[in-house]
């Protein structure tokens, strides 16, 4: 147990490394931080090896107790060499606004557990994130959920729980840069349906 223990803070710790960031521990945001940053680059599937731990949703989003002993353990970084678009996408997830990359971990969680209902949307998941963090705006709620689309539309190797993700039959090529040759792009997403549905997820507090 404690040479796995080891095993993972050495890998976490040589992520870090490799991605040119001080993982730091001293305080409970700084660990808080961490869990959220090790949930969303588990999004990616060149990332999610290195990162072996299972999360369950808090009051404060997503939480790995597994994540917590090797953050506490003073291991040597492995040496860990990435690819560069998995590199890109990590660097941009560290260096989110924390109060912008919690409220995206706790949507993503959110999408994720509800995602086996069909007919959850977005829209539903924005509901719960705000009943979930009373102090979120909605300006703030919708701008996580903005910030986690424009990561899918330029990493589409990310796995974002279906609400989440871009209305890919919403998109549609540009006319006009069709025509001319000069430049192609997306336009448009539908207006997000409405529903009723309740989260069911839990709510335990951890440190």
């Amino acid at each position: 147990m404690l040479e796995e223990v080891r095993g993972r803070a050495a890998a976490l710790r040589g992520l870090y490394a490799a991605l040119g960031r001080e993982m730091r521990t001293g305080t409970l945001e700084d660990r808080l931080r961490i869990q959220k940053e090790v949930y969303m680059m588990k999004l990616h599937p060149e990332l999610a090896p290195l990162l072996p731990f299972e999360f369950d949703m808090y009051i404060r989003g997503p939480y790995s107790a597994d994540l917590a002993d090797p953050y506490y353990e003073e291991a040597r970084p492995a040496r860990v060499e990435l690819a560069d678009r998995a590199a890109a996408y990590a660097r941009e997830v560290l260096g989110m606004n924390p109060w912008i990359l919690e409220l995206a971990a706790t949507l993503v969680a959110i999408c994720e557990y509800n995602e086996r209902f069909p007919e959850f949307t977005a829209e539903e998941g924005l509901e719960i994130l705000r009943e979930r963090k009373p102090r979120a705006t909605e300006e703030g709620a919708r701008r996580a959920l903005e910030v986690l689309r424009d990561l899918a539309s330029r990493y589409p190797e990310i796995k974002l729980p279906a609400p989440c993700a871009p209305r890919r039959s919403a998109l549609k090529w540009e006319l006009k840069g069709l025509l001319n040759g000069a430049s192609m792009g997306w336009s448009g997403l539908d207006p997000l349906e409405r529903h009723t549905l309740g989260s069911g997820v839990g709510g335990a507090r951890a440190d």
